[in-house]
């Protein structure tokens, strides 16, 4: 036998793993290797040692600063998402709104370089954005007070928030592009 092989059947003889004929090719091998003999000695009183160490109990508080820690985490998750969410939607806003009005083949291409009418849409984009976050935050805290979680109701805000802006927007321009229609003619 080999002293890599007797070291795994020291171990397996510790955890009494050990068959009768493997444990007497062991008892073979540790009589004529001092090495092999002297760490079987030292793994048995380790073996010994940590056989007879008491186990200790956790501090009654150790759960509660557990379950804080993880209650922590999954509120900062759900603030990173909720982030990542409102980020996409105002992206996605600004790409279907804005970016269409700059294009000089946009039917309201020309109305988006008339200075007043940009001062009154970022105005009203100003106010809605106000209105929005003020509603969203509200709609936030009756949702958690009812439901008890804000991942899913922030994402259902947000969707409706864009909606709701898509909307008025839309409104806003066609108003505008009908009353200059008008004065054109």
């Amino acid at each position: 036998m080999r002293c890599p092989e007797a070291s795994e059947l020291v171990s397996q003889r510790l955890d009494m793993a050990l068959s009768a004929g493997d444990d007497a090719a062991l008892t073979e091998h540790l009589s004529s290797c001092r090495e092999c003999d002297l760490e079987a000695e030292m793994l048995s009183r380790l073996e010994m040692l940590l056989s007879s160490a008491r186990p200790v109990a956790p501090t009654p508080q150790f759960a509660q600063r557990v379950m804080t820690r993880i209650e922590r985490r999954r509120r900062w998750l759900g603030i990173a998402r909720g982030s990542v969410v409102l980020l996409l939607a105002v992206t996605v806003c600004i790409s279907v709104f804005l970016l269409p009005l700059t294009s000089p083949s946009s039917p309201v291409g020309g109305l988006a370089r008339s200075s007043p009418l940009i001062s009154a849409m970022v105005g009203l984009l100003v106010r809605l954005a106000g209105l929005a976050s003020t509603l969203l935050g509200a709609g936030t805290s009756m949702g958690q007070a009812v439901l008890g979680a804000s991942g899913y109701l922030a994402l259902v805000g947000v969707m409706l928030l864009a909606g709701l802006l898509a909307i008025l927007w839309l409104r806003a321009v066609s108003r505008a592009s009908l009353s200059i229609a008008r004065r054109a003619s």
